[in-house]
């Protein structure tokens, strides 16, 4: 019995003493991934900021945020309009299911909206037609869905 207490407890310091081997480290090319910043259309002037101190590190910025009018149409608010940082290796619009209402008001992840947007085929063609456009138009790259 002491003999077998003995080689089990041998084989237990070998297991402990083999699994405390470190090997070698892992090679990471790129450990960091990529690096995107967004751009919010009620602090422009910060995200100008942080954008001009930061550029060089960035692969990608999003415009936030397209949103919809009362007759659900989609816009861009006029303070990211106008705005374009360059260079960007990627630029994306940023899109939300708000809705601003004509009184100044919004309706925030308006689930009803959606409901509206795609509510058949033709619909969601129409959608799609219009992000594709309102991107193209604003010479944004991608587009990021914030639904």
């Amino acid at each position: 019995m002491l003999r077998m207490l003995k080689i089990t407890g041998a084989l237990l310091l070998a297991l402990l003493l083999s699994g405390c081997y470190p090997g070698q480290a892992a090679n990471f090319k790129n450990p960091r991934g990529a690096l995107s910043a967004w751009i919010v259309y009620w602090d422009t002037a910060s995200g100008q900021r942080e954008y001009a101190a930061r550029q060089s590190s960035l692969d990608s910025v999003s415009y936030f945020a397209a949103s919809f009018d009362e007759q659900d149409q989609l816009f861009l608010p006029e303070e990211l309009a106008a705005l374009k940082l360059s260079p960007v290796r990627l630029s994306y619009l940023t899109i939300v299911n708000d809705q601003w209402l004509a009184d100044g008001s919004k309706r925030l992840k308006d689930k009803a909206l959606l409901e509206r947007l795609l509510a058949d085929d033709a619909s969601r063609e129409n959608h799609a037609d219009e992000i594709i456009t309102k991107t193209r138009a604003g010479g944004f790259q991608g587009v990021e869905i914030d639904y």
